[in-house]
């Protein structure tokens, strides 16, 4: 998942990517929550804006994962 984050008008606006694991969908806000302390956001591995193909990059993926100390959707045994 990418959350956005400041900016002006969508200028300067931060992409940051989170693993799904993260987010918990809240029916009443109609919408996802982020489980993720305000400090521990600001420090996260941030993406060009726009630049969606990072989240094709496994290395990537797994920076991402390891940054939320989640274990990766595709390491789970079948």
């Amino acid at each position: 998942a990418v959350l956005t984050a400041g900016g002006v008008l969508g200028i300067g606006k931060e992409a940051i990517a989170l693993p799904w694991n993260v987010l918990t969908y809240d029916a009443g806000k109609g919408g996802y929550v982020v489980d993720v302390d305000h400090a521990k956001l600001e420090e996260a591995p941030q993406m060009a804006s726009g630049d969606l193909s990072q989240l094709e990059n496994r290395e990537f993926e797994k920076h991402i994962h390891d940054y939320y100390n989640i274990d990766p959707y595709w390491t789970f045994a079948a």
